[in-house]
């Protein structure tokens, strides 16, 4: 009886610290606001806290739906290392020149677009300043395709026997553009951390939340 008793209260522990992970949610970013001031967006955006103070505590990786099905999905992600578990700040991402989620160590995220040819940045922080560029990275989406950028700066995926002919893989400066059929894989130990972003028209965003209710 003391045995059921164990398993019946370890049971409940594993259920209710399942509880407590945040679940995936995508939300809407206008990337054509018109309150836009490029310079100061370059610069100046909210900071937000690294993994030292507040880690990715949500879901391991779980493929999330789409919005419309023609837009391509960009997921970020960023593998444990010690540097990341010791930021305060973690590193802002930007694309076309809007500030949209940091990239925490552990953690991943995504963004859903339009396809066509997007200018994707990543800043360090210095409080709300946004001052040391680490990656930039032009890529050409395509639709409906998913690709995977993983983001670390001592630590990078050994891709040599990786690859096959005709993969998109691009390797500079602490990103690496990884193939779907691996980045599905490899994005597998980290915990969603903050809600996806849908960065298409409003109205198809609308149409798609309604279908939800």
């Amino acid at each position: 009886m003391s045995r059921l008793l164990i398993l019946s209260f370890l049971s409940s522990l594993l259920l209710l610290s399942g509880c407590g992970q945040k679940k995936q949610t995508i939300e809407y970013e206008n990337l054509d606001s018109w309150f836009s001031v490029p310079l100061l967006d370059k610069f100046f955006s909210q900071s937000a806290l690294g993994s030292f103070l507040a880690s990715p505590d949500g879901q391991n990786f779980k493929m999330p739906p789409k919005v419309k099905e023609e837009n391509a999905r960009v997921f970020f992600y960023r593998p444990h290392n010690t540097w990341g578990e010791q930021e305060w700040q973690a590193p802002k991402l930007y694309i076309d020149g809007e500030a949209l989620f940091s990239l925490k160590s552990g953690g991943y995220t995504w963004v859903e677009i339009p396809p066509g040819e997007r200018h994707i940045v990543g800043r360090r922080p210095m409080a709300f300043i946004q001052l040391i560029e680490i990656f930039e990275l032009d890529l050409d989406l395509q639709a409906g395709q998913d690709y995977y950028i993983r983001y670390s700066e001592d630590d990078k995926l050994n891709m040599s026997k990786l690859l096959q002919s005709g993969d998109l893989y691009i390797d500079k400066e602490s990103i690496q553009v990884i193939p779907a059929r691996v980045g599905q894989y490899d994005i597998n130990g980290t915990r969603y951390y903050t809600p996806g972003l849908y960065l298409g028209k409003k109205d198809d965003f609308d149409a798609y939340e309604d279908t939800l209710n």
